[in-house]
């Protein structure tokens, strides 16, 4: 016994297999949007109050709020220019130690020389003197 399946079968069997997956994707969707809606629902109840109160002022919490982030982006802007001012002051001051501790170290060394000619000296004479 031969089963034969033309192209035309074939195709309307794909369609349909693939028309019965939208339809459970889309049921599937559906019910978790009802479940979603519900809660939705529920909220709104629970504040219905506050939203009551809430929507007539809307506007003018979305004024305050834009003054709010211009403000917070100028302080921020104030403040990164406050700490590139002391960022080149502190490298200003750590060049300046850096070049200080150079100068100190090189005096300590002539100091050392000084003192070791110094004694060399004194120690020449002594010996001569004897």
């Amino acid at each position: 016994m031969e089963l034969v399946i033309t192209l035309g079968q074939l195709a309307w069997a794909i369609v349909i297999i693939v028309l019965v997956g939208v339809g459970i994707y889309a049921a599937m969707a559906l019910k978790n949007l009802n479940k979603l809606m519900q809660q939705v629902n529920e909220m709104m109840e629970k504040n219905h109050e506050n939203l009551n109160r809430l929507i007539p002022n809307i506007t003018q919490i979305s004024d305050d709020a834009v003054l709010i982030t211009e403000d917070l982006r100028q302080t921020v802007g104030e403040t990164r220019e406050a700490l590139e001012v002391i960022t080149l002051t502190t490298r200003e001051k750590v060049n300046k130690f850096n070049e200080t501790a150079d100068n100190v170290g090189t005096y300590a060394i002539i100091a050392g020389e000084a003192a070791k000619i110094l004694i060399e000296v004194l120690s020449d004479r002594k010996k001569k003197r004897k």
